[in-house]
């Protein structure tokens, strides 16, 4: 396994893991936009990867994981703080060290991009990662509801 910035022609397998991801996120009842999703891959990659971050984890010559990060100073604050947006490991390669690897990338980005905060998500209706957080250091700060309407 190794693990690289995603490039121009990382585009469709960027596009084919986010989707992947938002089918067995909590919100897949929205529609996956590969056209809105291309352009902000688009926007990535003519960025100077300090405000977006596209990490992947590639097996075989096969990219097989992502991690997706943003940082910007808070709402509250002109501390910066990263944000994970999306964090997903194809199944068959889950269970190797892909995913704590791409956690540990994300993780030295955020602090080379100089964020006071580093955050990382938990969708409850994917997968209970409470126990792999709190070992990695992290701890609670908010739960998310979400309700279609």
């Amino acid at each position: 396994m190794t693990l690289k910035l995603a490039t121009k022609e990382d585009r469709e397998d960027v596009i084919r893991l986010l989707s992947d991801f938002h089918s067995i996120s909590p919100y897949k009842s929205v529609d996956f936009s590969h056209e809105k999703v291309g352009n902000i891959f688009d926007a990535y990659l003519s960025s100077d990867k300090t405000d977006i971050i596209v990490i992947l984890s590639v097996q075989d010559s096969k990219n097989v994981g992502l991690i997706v990060g943003v940082s910007e100073a808070a709402p509250f604050s002109d501390e910066k703080m990263a944000m994970e947006l999306a964090w997903y490991v194809d199944p068959e390669y889950r269970g190797s060290r892909d995913s704590l690897e791409l956690m540990m990338a994300y993780q030295d980005w955020s602090k080379r991009v100089g964020a006071k905060i580093t955050q990382m998500a938990l969708l409850d209706d994917v997968t209970d990662l409470r126990k792999f957080y709190t070992r990695q250091g992290y701890r609670p700060a908010e739960h998310s509801f979400i309700k279609e309407t």
